[in-house]
């Protein structure tokens, strides 16, 4: 399995904001760390994709579909999963520990220093070889806080934090 940590740097502590895995199989899991939001997002191999939300104890609450896209052996192209809404007030602060820290196979660091009281959009997609360049492209259309391609996994992934203002500009 593939994790790529999302994380937040402000200006005296740096914030966790989720996670994103990638299974052998091809699964996508997108598990946002914001203060009173316990859920997270899943575009599975076979093209299911759903949100599950859980109480304050882990207990599952419920399940949105939003769905269906192609099996992730015949998947080709660029493909969005669902955008997520942040800021650093919104966020627990990420302690810093000596010692060993659990490793990730890639870290998405975004620059909030200069933005604190900005709230950001982060975007999340997946995509294929045959879309690499199509996928840089778009990444490299907007003004952008930060973006962050992982090419070692299947499917790629692909991350574009946006000041929610300059959405499309």
């Amino acid at each position: 399995m593939v994790e790529i940590e999302i994380v937040a740097l402000g200006e005296s502590n740096h914030y966790s904001v989720g996670v994103v895995t990638v299974t052998k199989d091809g699964d996508v899991n997108f598990v946002p760390k914001i203060n009173g939001v316990q859920c997270h997002f899943s575009r599975l191999h076979n093209g299911q994709r759903h949100m599950k939300i859980f109480d304050g104890e882990g207990k599952m609450m419920e399940t949105y579909e939003l769905g269906k896209g192609l099996h992730i052996k015949d998947f080709r192209g660029i493909e969005s999963l669902p955008a997520q809404s942040f800021a650093l007030n919104t966020l627990k602060p990420k302690p810093r520990k000596k010692g060993v820290q659990k490793r990730a196979d890639g870290c998405f660091m975004i620059e909030m220093r200069d933005y604190k009281s900005s709230t950001f959009n982060l975007h999340t997609f997946i995509f294929t070889k045959d879309s690499k360049e199509k996928m840089e492209e778009l990444v490299k259309k907007h003004r952008k806080i930060a973006s962050y391609l992982f090419v070692n996994c299947h499917p790629m992934i692909a991350m574009v934090a946006l000041n929610s203002d300059s959405q499309g500009k």
